[in-house]
This record gives C-alpha cells, structure tokens and sequence, in this order.
C-alpha cells in the first residue's frame, strides 16, 4: 500500500460563527501542492491510533506543546485510511506532558491515562463517549502514586496475557518500571509495583558505547507475529529509535537488552533530533503494522518541521520490513514555531501576499518572513512560496510582520516586530509591482518590553496611517501619526491604549472594519488561545471574547482580510506550532448579523491619497437609489464613470485604476470624484502621483 490519503474537508461547528477550512484554496511548497495546508502544523506531536468512534476504523490523535488532544476522525475505508479534523481541542482535556487511550474497567470502550500535575497519573472513564475524571492520581496497592514522570512518554500493555493492561514507565537511568495490574478495585485499575527493572534491562551511556541511554518513550508491540510483544524505545538522548525483541512467550516474556538494536528500523533508520515516540499500527488491515514516529526533540537538537514520520510495512506479518514513506504524515505548512500572518498587495496586481513571520529558523537558527506569492487573483487566491526569507537579513526572533505605504509613494513599506521589542523599518525603494527594500532601521526607537507585534491603520480617519503595537504583557501601545499621508509624524499617545480590559500575555493584534460600520475594529489573539473583538462604535470600545472561535493553540496570531473579494471577512491564524490555520465565516452570521444599514450617505475619503496607481473610494448608502460615481479633471471634463446604476443599501467601494474611460492611463495630477445618490451630491479631490 502506498501512502495514506489524508482527506482534510472543511466542516461547520454547529451553531458557532467560524467555519474551519483545510484547504480553501492551493498553496504549494518547493513545487508540491500541500494536502493541508491550514491544519495548523506539530511541533512535538504524540500520536496514538485508535477506533475512537467505533466504526471499525482507527482514527488519529495527536498531543502537541499546547497539552491538548487533536482528533482526526477515520473517514476511509478498512483498507485506506482517510483523516478529517474533528477537533483540536478534544473534550476540552488538558492532558499534559503523555496520554494512552486503552479500555482499563474492559467494558469495550476506551478510557484515557495522562500525565496529570507534577509525577502523577490521571484516569478518565469513558461515560456514554464523555471522559469524565475518575482520579488525578492513580495510586498502586500500597498507596503510592504511580509514577507519570515529567519528560517520559510511558506506554501500557498486557505483558503476561492475563487480560489486564499492565503500565511501564522509563527512566533517565536507562531502566523500566513495571506496574503489574491485579484487577479493579473500586472501578480503578490496581497496580502493583512489580520491578524497578523490568527484564533487568540496563540502557545507559557507557564509554565506548555512548549510543545507549536511557527510556524515555515505550511502546510494546508484535512486530513478528510470534504472539508476544517486542519492546520499541525512543530516547531523549539519541537520535535513533532501539527495538528490543520478546524472545520468550506471550505469558513469560525474556527481552534481552543484549540483543538490542540501536538503529531501527535497520535500513533507513530513524535519525532525528532525537526523543522518538514510537508508534505502531495496521491502519490498511493487512495483517501487519505500520511505523509512526513523533519527534519530541531531544538532546541532538530542535525538528520542529519533518517530524511526523511514516514508514510503510513492505514486508510480512512475521517478517516486517519498513520503508520511509514521509517525515511529515500531515501535510500542512510548516513553519517551525510561533508564525504571525500578514497580508499585503506587495506586488500590485490588485490580490493579497500572504507573508509569515516564525519565531527561528535553522541552519541559523534566526526568525524570518516567508513569502507566498498570490498568483491566482482576487477572487481565486493560490498561493505558491516565492522567498523563505524575504527581507534578506538576519533580524532576530520571534518576528512579527505588518505592511503599510508609510510614505504615500503607493508602495508597501515593511516593518517587523521582534522579541527584544524593537520595530524594524523597511523602506521600499522600489516601486508599487516591482518592491526592493532598504536595510532594516529601526522604527521611532522604539524599545518595549519584549515580543512587539505591529499593526497600522487610520483609527481616527483622518486619512493616514497610525500605528499599534501589541507587547508579550498584554499592553497595546499606541502612536498617532500628527503628520500628513506622505510625510508620517508619530507621537507616543498611549502606553496602554486598553487597560481596562485584560488581553492576557503575547498579544497580536488585527485591524478591520469586522461590523462593516465604517470604522476599524481590533481583533486580538493572545498567549491562551483566546481570540477577542474590541468593537470600535465611533470610538468607544467593546470587548468581546469570541467564544465561538474554535480552539486552536496557542500564541494565536490572528490577521482578518477579504481574501476572495466577497464581502465578507475571512481569518488567517498563526500559532505556537508553527502552521497556519483559515476561517471564514459560516453563512447565518453573514446574512443575518453581519450585513448592516447605514444610517446616512456618506462619501468616505479615498484610500490611500496619494495613490499610485489604485484608489479606493468608499460611501455608505442607507436606502436604494440611482448612484453616479464618476471622475473629472481639474477642468471639470469628466474622465471615467465608475458607477451608473441602481443600487441597494449597503456600505460601497469602488477602486479606481487611473485610467479613463478608454482604458488609456491618465497624467499626474489632482482629479475630482463625485457622488450622486437620489438628491445628495457630493465631491472630494484626490491626488495621482506617477
């Protein structure tokens, strides 16, 4: 079998507000289309399969930095498997540093074991599919809490077929522990101590021998058919994976570590970053297993990409032979750690970038902004990665970018926040299609407290551009640019422009006119993986925690865009894993909440003015009529129409491409733009730089 389809499908939550998208539209790496691209990405994840749904089919979880539980629900066939993301928030459970699926009270269902606070273990009963805790620490026959450790991935099996689950734990040391299970008691599992070293198994570093250490990742399994079960070992301080064989029986096992394999499998061996999970599982239902490897990162480094590994049993059931099939089984960006999105026409052909800032980078080990260029439109966006890193420097970590025409030269100047708290400036000495960019200055000085995060937008409509910017203890700061479109003056007006409302820590912020009122709304991601809404009703602020913003990590970094052009806002989410994640939003809000009436004309300013060679013109129209936007000279000859036709209520925008009605460029210079609406008439002046 070849490998395994992953089939990432969009789904609604049911009476929430934000649909989840997997793939709305192509993105394309190092020219391979991804599968899913905007699941989210892993950065450490610990998979289990099991039939979690009971349909027959194994699905998958998945555990990551954030201590919750992703599920992603079967949706094959017994033979190929075919994963839809059900959740990234199981049951809303915390399970901390492990978890193990496995039915403890044998009433055919599955219950969880997890690490719980500290060293202990943590048991959840499954109640009609519901895991309710039964004990936050399990405790053996004498009282003693089983041992959970805190940077082990223990694992449980019947070693001794008698029909119970018995619990192995590895330690540092290089040993295993053994809980014997004896039965239930009081509808818990009780464990017995049974060995500190179990088989004598001895796995430590020795001089001459330095490939040994000790167990920090188990999983037992029968890897040759011989109806016992063989021991596979990830540990924290090698690269590779071990394999211990059962050469005794299903109810006396003897695994030698004499006879250990320290490359496994032994052609094309597990060679990461090290601290493997081991994972084994016939998800094809041909007799034999597969091989899933989660990379933890160990001693030998940090893999925080290629590290889902997949190896496909081309062998037998008694004679397994593995081939590497993937080191990244869900294929979706991969970014490393902590990426901030942005959007920006950086290249003007009148559809968004998308740019992404990551926390590092190897070989270097630096934070960097990728860029995806847009070479669908508008309407069909696709995107494919141009420039892995796009300001061409070394600039720091953590790094947070914002796109703004700073200057009124109508190209898009950049700008980085990054974990000192600087802000770094990018002039665009280019021009509007064809962006090249000065080296990086830093921006005001500014110097905050750490984790800066930029956004521009005219808050107080006056035409230019004013800047926020989030901090990692959950202040906004706020400068309000006292200049002119073209000539920016900052000043520092606020320190903390939302102290009363708390944001958490790590904040980043998004602005859009997200209640399509004709003013800018703050949408703002934090360290918890809250999202919030700070409505701007004509400048007094709501806070509002979008409770119906399905759980997706951690550090969230949220930026809102029209992307498709229809109307409608649609959500790019960064997180700590690395990957991005896409929203939109579900069709009740959009017709019932989100479409609103104006409660009067208005002709807004255009944006940006200058321009150079696109400008939008916005106005508000409170009831149906027969609108005129049209375009004149200084002389008063008119040059275009844009508009000429009835329209409905609603909040409009037109963009003007400085060409006349023939289609032809128009000259530099001051033109005219008019409004009729029923009775209303009104002009504004605009200016065309070239």
């Amino acid at each position: 079998m070849g490998r395994f389809f992953l089939s990432f499908l969009p789904f609604l939550l049911s009476a929430q507000t934000f649909q989840r998208v997997i793939a709305p539209f192509p993105v394309v790496v190092d020219g391979e289309g991804l599968e899913a691209p905007f699941l989210g990405g892993v950065n450490k994840p610990i998979p289990q399969f099991v039939d979690w749904d009971g349909d027959g089919l194994k699905d998958l979880f998945l555990k990551d930095t954030d201590e919750r539980l992703q599920y992603l629900r079967n949706v094959g066939t017994g033979s190929e498997a075919s994963f839809e993301l059900a959740t990234k928030s199981f049951q809303g459970l915390v399970v901390g540093n492990w978890f193990n699926f496995h039915d403890y009270d044998n009433d055919s269902d599955l219950d969880l074991m997890c690490h719980s606070s500290g060293s202990d273990v943590a048991l959840y009963e499954n109640v009609n599919d519901e895991l309710i805790l039964r004990t936050s620490q399990l405790l053996t026959d004498s009282s003693v809490a089983v041992n959970g450790g805190s940077v082990v991935v223990p694992t449980v099996a019947d070693i001794d077929s008698d029909g119970l689950l018995d619990y192995f734990i590895g330690s540092v040391s290089g040993t295993v522990t053994y809980y014997k299970n004896l039965g239930l008691i009081g509808g818990l599992p009780n464990y017995h101590l049974e060995s500190n070293s179990f088989e004598d198994i001895s796995i430590v570093w020795v001089p001459g021998r330095d490939e040994r250490h000790g167990a920090n990742a188990l999983d037992f399994f029968d890897i040759n058919s011989d109806d016992d079960l063989d021991l596979f070992w990830g540990d924290f301080f090698q690269p590779g994976l071990f394999f211990l064989e059962n050469i005794g029986t299903a109810q006396d096992p003897d695994i030698p570590d004499s006879l250990m394999i320290t490359s496994y499998p032994e052609e094309d061996s597990v060679w990461t970053a090290g601290y493997n999970v081991p994972r084994l599982s016939d998800l094809d239902g041909d007799g034999d297993a597969e091989l899933f490897v989660g990379v933890l990162s160990g001693a030998y480094g940090t893999d925080n990409s290629n590290n889902f590994w997949y190896y496909e049993n081309i062998g037998t059931p008694s004679n397994p032979q593995f081939v590497l099939e993937t080191k990244n089984f869900i294929e979706s960006l991969e970014l490393y750690s902590n990426s901030v999105p942005a959007l920006a026409d950086i290249d003007n052909d009148s559809d968004l970038d998308l740019f992404i800032g990551n926390e590092l980078d190897p070989p270097s080990w630096a934070g960097t902004v990728y860029y995806f260029e847009n070479i669908g439109s508008s309407l069909n966006p696709s995107f494919v990665l141009a420039n892995s890193n796009f300001f061409g420097e070394n600039i720091g970590n953590n790094l947070a970018p914002a796109f703004a025409d700073i200057d009124g030269d109508g190209d898009e100047d950049g700008f980085v926040g990054d974990w000192n708290g600087k802000i770094l400036y990018f002039e665009n000495i280019g021009n509007p299609s064809q962006p090249s960019f000065a080296n990086s200055v830093e921006f005001l000085d500014i110097d905050l407290s750490g984790h800066s995060t930029p956004v521009f937008g005219d808050i107080n409509q006056d035409n230019d551009f004013d800047l926020f910017i989030g901090d990692k203890n959950g202040k906004v700061h706020y400068w309000e640019n006292e200049g002119s479109p073209t000539i920016p003056d900052f000043r520092a007006e606020n320190e903390d422009y939302f102290s009363e409302f708390d944001l958490g820590e790590k904040i980043i912020l998004s602005l859009y006119d997200y209640e399509n009122d004709g003013d800018l709304d703050f949408i703002i991601g934090n360290n918890t993986g809250q999202l919030f809404l700070i409505k701007n009703i004509s400048g007094i602020f709501e806070l509002e925690l979008l409770t119906s913003f399905p759980y997706s990590g951690i550090n969230i970094a949220p930026a809102v865009v029209d992307i498709d052009s229809d109307g409608k806002p649609e959500l790019f989410v960064g997180s700590r894993t690395g990957g991005l994640q896409y929203f939109e939003m579900d069709e009740e809000l959009s017709i019932n909440s989100y479409i609103k009436i104006p409660q009067r004309i208005v002709i807004h300013d255009n944006y940006p003015n200058p321009f150079n060679p696109i400008t939008a013109l916005r106005y508000d129209l409170p009831k149906q009529a027969q609108v005129r936007l049209t375009i004149y000279d200084l002389m008063g000859r008119e040059v275009t129409q844009l508009v000429n036709t009835t329209q409905d209520a609603g909040f409009k925008l037109v963009q003007w491409n400085a060409t006349d009605s023939f289609g032809k460029p128009v000259s530099a210079g001051v033109y005219l733009y008019q409004i009729r609406a029923g009775e209303f008439v009104q002009t504004k002046k605009m200016v065309l730089l070239k």
